[in-house]
């Protein structure tokens, strides 16, 4: 299944919809067209993840102001669009489309059911090498381990994979967010948080985890869930 975004949040970088033409009305060039204007960077082969279909309204580039095309007019290399808004954050957290398997151990346990964990985002390094299993707690923040940012206190050393439920990131789901800024817990505690370029779309495969009450004491007994990605086998050498 393909997540189709109709409508732009932030930056817009994830919009999908099929608006074609400029805010003065000029049609938009095709992206793998060189005609009438030449480029030979932002193409499909260039950006395979960015959607460049057609001669729709994209963002390849994250600019900050939105959506943009080249245009069909020779006088004209490019122009942004209007492409509509999103409604804001609606979705109710900690509540997953998808009931999550119930396994009954940490080492050795068992893949889960894909998209049931919609909280549960990858850090890799800006080589999509695979660091750490972090929480989405809110559209534009991640909950981490601080030992997992040891290689560099860099924000664009980082980049986080939402949406996602192979390490590989190859489903259509994927949202791709860079790192815009680090923010340490306390001395000594492993934990911190980042910010990210712009708020994740908050769609089916992407919900936040909820935050706990203040103050709220984990009874004895409770029944809790770990989640990550790791092996479920046993290697044999």
């Amino acid at each position: 299944m393909t997540v189709e975004y109709e409508c732009i949040i932030g930056n817009g970088k994830d919009y999908r919809g099929a608006v074609m033409k400029t805010r003065s009305s000029r049609t938009c060039q095709e992206w793998s067209s060189q005609e009438p204007h030449h480029h030979s960077y932002l193409t499909p082969e260039t950006h395979p993840r960015s959607g460049l279909d057609k001669n729709y309204c994209r963002n390849p580039d994250g600019d900050i102001n939105g959506p943009w095309c080249y245009t069909t007019d020779p006088q004209k290399i490019w122009e942004y669009c209007e492409t509509p808004k999103c409604a804001p954050f609606q979705q109710e957290c900690g509540k997953p489309k998808r009931k999550p398997k119930q396994c009954q151990r940490i080492v050795g346990g068992c893949t889960s059911v894909p998209h049931s964990w919609t909280w549960e985002v990858s850090l890799m390094t800006s080589t999509n090498m695979h660091l750490c299993g972090d929480t989405l707690i809110d559209p534009q923040w991640i909950l981490i381990a601080a030992q997992c940012l040891e290689r560099s206190s860099t924000p664009s050393s980082y980049r986080v994979f939402l949406g996602l439920h192979m390490a590989k990131a190859v489903e259509p789901s994927v949202q791709i967010r860079e790192v815009k800024g680090i923010f340490q817990g306390p001395y000594g505690a492993d934990i911190a948080l980042l910010k990210l370029s712009s708020p994740a779309m908050i769609v089916d495969q992407v919900i936040p985890v909820c935050l706990p009450e203040e103050n709220l004491v984990v009874g004895s007994g409770t029944e809790c869930f770990a989640t990550g990605w790791g092996e479920i086998k046993a290697s044999v050498f």
